[in-house]
């Protein structure tokens, strides 16, 4: 895998730097502030497709964590607006997560 880690915070250079991850076949890890969650979502659809494979991790170790996996077009509304710490992960292996 390749941690990525937190993207930066301009949207020029957010796009640049989740482009170049693009051609890369192992899983990508990033991070990023709560209240960027939904943006950072709806980059990863643009620049990857809506059926781009997510793991989306959120709060984790605390009561409310949730994990959610599927297609950054199912994830999306879920989370949509909301304000969470998350750790999100690019199946970028081009076939489907097996459980």
């Amino acid at each position: 895998f390749i941690f990525a880690g937190f993207p930066p915070r301009k949207s020029e250079q957010r796009e640049g730097f989740l482009a170049k991850y693009r051609n890369e076949s192992v899983p990508v890890v990033l991070m990023d502030t709560p209240y960027r969650l939904t943006k950072l979502l709806e980059e990863v659809a643009a620049i990857f497709g809506k059926n781009q494979d997510i793991l989306l991790a959120c709060d984790m170790t605390l009561k409310k964590e949730a994990i959610l996996r599927g297609p950054v077009s199912e994830i999306l509304p879920k989370v949509s607006g909301q304000k969470r710490e998350f750790i999100l992960i690019l199946n970028l292996n081009k076939s489907r997560w097996q459980h």
